[in-house]
């Protein structure tokens, strides 16, 4: 498959799309607040088993293997770990989700601090 432009935008997507890229409208206000490796997690974990090619527990592994080098930008805690309660038409799978990454990257989603495992 080609890869392909995906961008999740809060509100209505365009009216007049340009070629080739998709545009999907998201509800959660709460995106507004992400930066935009944060909201890209987000929408990767959100759609995590229509698009991914490798199970959930690897791409743990290799998200804590690459911030643990700092390759991608930090994940803040309050506002990555409180935004996937706002999102529409997600179960707990997603929220489990996206605290056990947060917890990857040295997250504590009970106490909103940095941890040390």
């Amino acid at each position: 498959m080609p890869p392909r432009l995906w961008i999740a935008d809060v509100g209505c997507p365009p009216r007049i799309p340009v070629p080739g890229v998709a545009y999907v409208g998201r509800s959660n206000k709460r995106r507004v607040e992400l930066t935009l490796w944060e909201a890209s997690l987000l929408e990767a974990i959100r759609d995590f088993e229509t698009w991914s090619e490798i199970t959930w527990p690897k791409a743990l592994d290799s998200h804590g293997h690459h911030q643990s080098r700092v390759w991608f930008g930090p994940i803040r805690s309050e506002p990555f770990v409180e935004a996937p309660d706002a999102e529409l038409g997600r179960g707990p799978l997603f929220r489990q989700r996206c605290r056990e990454l947060a917890a990857t990257a040295g997250i504590s989603p009970e106490c909103r601090q940095p941890f040390k495992p």
